[in-house]
């Protein structure tokens, strides 16, 4: 599609983190991300802007700047949560709470069929760790969602 880089699809997520540095490390050992570029702030100590690959993802993530309208998350964390297909989402939640993630939700399969765990990082975010175990039809989910 004309006017998108390669390698990006239509949206990428933007993550504004105080402590993006800590979020980059963790990204790394927790969700097996990959550092696709890093330009600091033009003192040296933060995070301007970060570009990292998830499986076939891309985010961006980078430090609040002084000027920057928009906040990190509150104390409460971020009403916007990351839903990321894993191929093993039980060796997924293990690995990310190994790293440093907090476990929000052990891994169980769901009506839509999927598996998922969730897990929360200590930025304020939470990650949808899911697997696709079957194909459900649309009139399945409905049904299913009736009587949940």
């Amino acid at each position: 599609m004309a006017g998108i880089p390669q390698g990006f699809s239509t949206i990428t997520p933007n993550l504004l983190i105080d402590g993006a540095d800590k979020a980059i490390a963790l990204y790394q050992k927790a969700l097996g991300a990959s550092l696709d570029g890093r330009f600091p702030t033009p003192d040296g100590k933060k995070v301007m802007h970060a570009a990292m690959t998830i499986g076939t993802s891309k985010i961006f993530l980078g430090d609040p700047g002084p000027h920057d309208p928009r906040m990190p998350p509150g104390a409460k964390g971020s009403s916007v949560s990351l839903y990321l297909y894993v191929a093993d989402c039980d060796a997924a939640y293990k690995k990310a709470v190994a790293a440093g993630m907090t476990g929000a939700s052990a891994p169980a399969d769901m009506f839509w069929g999927d598996r998922t765990g969730v897990v929360a990082d200590p930025f304020g975010y939470r990650w949808v760790l899911a697997t696709r175990m079957r194909e459900v039809s649309e009139a399945d989910m409905k049904k299913a969602m009736e009587n949940a």
